[in-house]
């Protein structure tokens, strides 16, 4: 004869049901875990982006050089060329 729980499943169910439960929540866990994991990876891979971008930004405004006049007619080339007779 089967012996049976109170709510009418065998010895054997409930314990299948157990594992299978206990299964479940384990890999609900992991994978929030790695959910977690890629979320950290990929704010970290942001972080590192825009840092980049500014050590980029800044050797860029390093290698140019100090505000330039433009380039166009100055007061000395007028009195070489002779300009104003």
């Amino acid at each position: 004869m089967v012996e049976s729980s109170s709510n009418g499943q065998s010895p054997a169910r409930r314990r299948a049901e157990d594992l299978y439960n206990k299964r479940e929540r384990l890999d609900t866990e992991h994978r929030l875990f790695q959910q977690d994991r890629w979320d950290a990876e990929t704010a970290k891979i942001a972080r590192l982006k825009s840092l980049r971008l500014a050590r980029d930004a800044d050797t860029q405004s390093a290698k140019l050089p100090a505000k330039q006049k433009p380039a166009g007619k100055k007061k000395d080339d007028d009195k070489i060329a002779g300009g104003s007779r």
